[in-house]
C-alpha cells in the first residue's frame, strides 16, 4: 500500500517596474524603501539570489537592487528576482569669493545680492532641511545657505555654502579706552571703528590731545591734567555714506595712593634681645608724592638702637620720616632696629600724617607690629662647689614653660644630661652613662646645650661652661 502525498510549489510572479534605472537626489536621503515597482510587498537585497534583505530604511547607494514579492499568504518569495540599477546624483558644493557678505541696511539688500559663483542657486536660512527662500526675501542679519541645483538631474548638493551676513550701517558707533576712569596726569588712548572717513574728534574738560585725532584717524590720546567732569566726542562717515556718532562721558578723579605696611623680624624675642621693624611706604597712584611725612614713634617697651631709610631721613627724636619725592610705582623703606625692654608698650604703630597731593584712600594709611617678650634667660655658666652661690644650672622664667626639655653635651657630642620638665636643679651631675658614668660629676669645661620649651615651636641652643 503506497501512501499518496500531493506537492504544490508556489513561487510569487516576478516584481515590475515601470523603470528599471531609476535616479534619486543624495539631499533627499533615498531609502530601499523609494524604488518604485508596481507591486506591493516587495523585499530588496543585494545580490540577485540568496543574501539578507535589506531593511527599508537603508539609505541607498549607487549600485543594483533586486527585488522579490512576498506572497502574504505563504510567506514564499518569488524565485526570479527584478533587478533595478540605481543612481544616487549629488550636485557640488557652491563656493563664494566673499566667505562673509556684508551690506549696507539701508541698500534693503535681498537674497539674489548674495555672491556665489554658480548659477542654479536655492537659498535656505537653515543648513539642512527647510523650504526655499524667495530671490526677493529681504536680508538678515545671520547665516545663508546655498545649495548648487544641477540642471540635469533636477538634485540639490546635499552640502550647502554657508555665508554669514553683516550689516554695516547697523554698527553702532563705540569708544574703547585704554583705561577706563581717567586720573589726573593720566594719558589715554580712545579708539573707535577703524576704516571710517572724515572724523572728527571732541575733547572737553581740559584734556589735552598728544596724538591722534584728526580726521583720518580711528584713535585719540589725551592727557587730563585737571579734576572734574570731561568727554571724549567722536563722529564719521561709515561705509554706507551715514553719519555715526558716539560720546563718552568722564570724570577725572585724583587717583593718587599711598599705602603703608609694617613687619617685625621677631615678633616672640627674649627681654633684651634686638628686633627690627621695617616700615613700607609705596605710591600705587599715577602721580607723585611730595613732602610725605611718617609718624613712626617708638613705643615705651623699646629703646632705640639705629635707623636706616631708602628715601628720606628718619629722626628717633621726633619719629618723623620725611620723604622728600616718592614717584608712582616707588617704594621708600624705613628700617627700624630696637631692644626689647623688660616692660612697657609694645605695640609699635606707624601712619601717614601728610601727602601731597592728599591721598584719596586713608584707610591703608597705617600700619603696626607688635611682639610678646619671653622672658627665658639662659645663664651660661655655673660653678656647682656647693657654695651656696650660682651651683645650678639657672634658666629665668623656665617654670612658665613646664612641658620643657633639656639636653646636655659634651663638645664630643656625647649626651651627659637629659631632663624632661628641667626646674633650675641640675648641678653638674651626670644622669646619662656613656662620657661619664651616671652620677659621676661632670668635670669643668664647656658643654652645648639644647632647651626645647614645649611652646610654640621654640628651642634654644648654646653652650654653657662648668667652672669647679
Amino acid at each position: 500500500v503506497r501512501l499518496l502525498v500531493t506537492v504544490t510549489i508556489i513561487d510569487p510572479a516576478k516584481p515590475t517596474t515601470n523603470d528599471d534605472t531609476q535616479d534619486f537626489c543624495l539631499v533627499n536621503d533615498p531609502k530601499v524603501s523609494d524604488i518604485q515597482t508596481n507591486e506591493t510587498g516587495v523585499v530588496w537585497y543585494a545580490s540577485p539570489a540568496g543574501g539578507t534583505a535589506l531593511a527599508p530604511e537603508t539609505l541607498l547607494t549607487n549600485g543594483r537592487y533586486y527585488g522579490a514579492i512576498v506572497d502574504p499568504i505563504t510567506g514564499c518569495e518569488s524565485k526570479d528576482r527584478l533587478l533595478v540599477s540605481v543612481t544616487v546624483n549629488d550636485g557640488p558644493k557652491p563656493t563664494t569669493t566673499r566667505a562673509t557678505q556684508d551690506f549696507c541696511l539701508t541698500a534693503l539688500p535681498r537674497v539674489s545680492d548674495l555672491q556665489v559663483n554658480e548659477v542654479g542657486i536655492v537659498w535656505y536660512n537653515v543648513e539642512t532641511g527647510g523650504t526655499p527662500l524667495a530671490t526677493g526675501t529681504l536680508l538678515v542679519a545671520g547665516t545663508y545657505y546655498a545649495s548648487l541645483k544641477d540642471p540635469i538631474t533636477g538634485c540639490e548638493s546635499k552640502l550647502r555654502l554657508a555665508i554669514p551676513v553683516t550689516f554695516t550701517g547697523n554698527t553702532a558707533a563705540t569708544i574703547t579706552e585704554s583705561k577706563v576712569a581717567p586720573c589726573v596726569f593720566d594719558e589715554i588712548t580712545y579708539t573707535t571703528l577703524s576704516g571710517m572717513s572724515n572724523y572728527n574728534w571732541t575733547i572737553t574738560g581740559g584734556g589735552t590731545v598728544t596724538s591722534g585725532g584728526t580726521a583720518t584717524d580711528n584713535f585719540v590720546t589725551v592727557t587730563w591734567p585737571a579734576l572734574g567732569p570731561a568727554s571724549v566726542n567722536v563722529s564719521y562717515t561709515n561705509l554706507c555714506n551715514e553719519i555715526n556718532s558716539k560720546l563718552l562721558t568722564l570724570a577725572v578723579a585724583t587717583c593718587s595712593d599711598i599705602t603703608m605696611s609694617k613687619t617685625v623680624d621677631n615678633p616672640t624675642p627674649n627681654i633684651n634681645d634686638k628686633v627690627t621693624f621695617t616700615v613700607t611706604v609705596n605710591n600705587v597712584g599715577s602721580g607723585n608724592f611730595i613732602d610725605t611725612i611718617v609718624s613712626e614713634i617708638l613705643p615705651t617697651g623699646y629703646d632705640f638702637i639705629s635707623a636706616q631709610t631708602t628715601i628720606g631721613t628718619y629722626s628717633n627724636l621726633t619719629g618723623a620720616w620725611n620723604i622728600p619725592v616718592l614717584n608712582s610705582n616707588q617704594s621708600a623703606v624705613l628700617t627700624v632696629v630696637v631692644q626689647v625692654l623688660p616692660t612697657g608698650n609694645y605695640l609699635n604703630v606707624a601712619s601717614i600724617v601728610i601727602s601731597n597731593p592728599i591721598d584719596s584712600d586713608t584707610t591703608n594709611n597705617k600700619g603696626e607690629a607688635s611682639v610678646t617678650p619671653v622672658c627665658l634667660v639662659v645663664y651660661n655658666e655655673f660653678t656647682p662647689n656647693n657654695d651656696g652661690a650660682n651651683d645650678v644650672f639657672k634658666i629665668d622664667c623656665i617654670e612658665n614653660y613646664p612641658n620643657n626639655s633639656l639636653n646636655v653635651y659634651n663638645r664630643y657630642g656625647a649626651l651627659v644630661y637629659k631632663q624632661n620638665h628641667y626646674n633650675n636643679d641640675w648641678d653638674g651631675i651626670a644622669n646619662v652613662s656613656g662620657a661619664i658614668n651616671k652620677g659621676d660629676k661632670l668635670p669643668a669645661g664647656t658643654y652645648y646645650y639644647v632647651l626645647d620649651i614645649g611652646a610654640d615651636g621654640i628651642v634654644k641652643t648654646g653652650w654653657l661652661s662648668i667652672i669647679r
